[in-house]
């Protein structure tokens, strides 16, 4: 079960939307910073497949600024799944 957490960086005026836009989206969960216009992302997914496909799904999300992944972990058995690359799964 991959579970990770990204710093979301709204485009001027566009907090409130992105906000929704991520909570919308179905293993997304976002919690407002209170001092900047920052939000944190918190995703978790049952598989590394569902994993890239909600990855692809952020990169569509309009709004977004800029999308860091700060933290990732996958359950045991997860581990050696290759993540880029040509022999990517």
């Amino acid at each position: 079960m991959p579970i990770a957490s990204y710093l979301v960086h709204p485009a001027p005026g566009m907090k409130t939307h992105v906000t929704a836009a991520l909570n919308g989206i179905h293993g997304c969960e976002v919690v407002p910073s209170e001092n900047r216009d920052v939000l944190v992302l918190i995703t978790d997914t049952p598989d590394r497949k569902s994993d890239r496909k909600l990855s692809r799904v952020l990169d569509t999300v309009e709004g977004i600024h800029c999308l860091s992944l700060v933290y990732g972990h996958m359950e045991q058995g997860f581990e050696n799944t290759k993540v880029g690359g040509e022999n990517a799964q």
